[in-house]
């Protein structure tokens, strides 16, 4: 990612009773507030399907602001994605092992050979 010139910023998180709690979201929301009003950006990309993320949704959008957000569907809260301008669903980035095509090997003699305009080769 920062070779493509995106600004990447990490958080080491730490255990929280049953579970691991890093509360990043309220960094992001900062920094995607402070990137908004300082660039005025026409479009924010979101990669989250966090809910907690729609008050900063709904105040880019009353900026005028355009925000999409792309999230996997087992993450996407339903809530976010209705109140962005639009949803990027990630799923279509895994391919199911059972739909990938699948290539045989081929005993064809004519293997390679473009057929003629009549469809023969």
């Amino acid at each position: 990612m920062y070779k493509c010139g995106y600004v990447v910023k990490t958080k080491v998180g730490g255990i929280a009773g049953d579970s691991y709690k890093c509360d990043f979201d309220v960094e992001m929301t900062l920094d995607i507030s402070r990137v908004a009003y300082e660039s005025k950006p026409d479009i924010v990309v979101l990669v989250s399907g966090d809910k907690d993320f729609i008050p900063i949704v709904l105040e880019l959008r009353n900026k005028g602001i355009r925000v999409e957000v792309a999230a996997f569907s087992i993450a996407m809260a339903r809530e976010l994605a209705l109140k962005s301008s639009d949803y990027i669903n990630l799923d279509v980035l895994i391919q199911d092992e059972t739909d990938a095509p699948t290539e045989e090997p081929s005993n064809d003699e004519n293997e390679g050979v473009m057929p003629d305009a009549d469809g023969e080769n």
